[in-house]
């Protein structure tokens, strides 16, 4: 649905991904704060909803449940915009958080260009990196560190591995 509306009327967009295996374990950190928070009926806006007792069990039995219930739709969403993209790719810009965090100024021109937005109207310069700005940590490769081996093979055979080379080149 989104690509029907985007193409009937925006002429141009850009779709900016980051890797999967950052999405998840960030999203294991924000469902955890919603809960330390007390705003956990925000979940009710995701399927499937974690279960009420998920923010008490451990952080490794937390990651499990969103490996089998919330990583699949990370990959088929970054999936199904790869696709549409290599159908449009005159209309659609596909921007990789690697790009950014490399060189925030570098991937803004990217941008910029790519909507045909003159530079001059643009002052460079990160934005300030809160948690009010779903800054968390910024470590790009996190993942890594923070999910066990058993995880990672989880994780790695869940990702196609034409998507997993996009990322960083192989699966784990």
């Amino acid at each position: 649905m989104n690509p029907q509306l985007l193409k009937a009327f925006v002429p141009k967009w850009v779709v900016h991904f980051r890797d999967p295996r950052s999405v998840l374990l960030s999203w294991v950190h924000h469902v955890g704060r919603l809960a330390t928070e007390g705003r956990v009926k925000e979940l009710f806006r995701v399927l499937p909803v974690p279960p009420e007792a998920l923010h008490a069990w451990s952080f490794e039995r937390r990651i499990d449940w969103h490996i089998d219930n919330f990583f699949p739709s990370v990959i088929q969403w970054i999936q199904k915009w790869v696709d549409v993209a290599d159908l449009m790719p005159e209309r659609i810009l596909l921007t990789e958080y690697a790009e950014l965090r490399k060189d925030d100024d570098a991937y803004t021109r990217k941008v910029m260009e790519f909507l045909d937005i003159p530079e001059s109207v643009h002052t460079y310069g990160a934005p300030e990196k809160t948690m009010g700005s779903h800054y968390r940590t910024g470590l790009q490769d996190e993942w890594r560190d923070a999910l066990n081996v058993r995880q990672l093979e989880r994780i790695s055979v869940a990702i196609p591995s034409a998507l997993a080379k996009r990322f960083d080149g192989s699966q784990t």
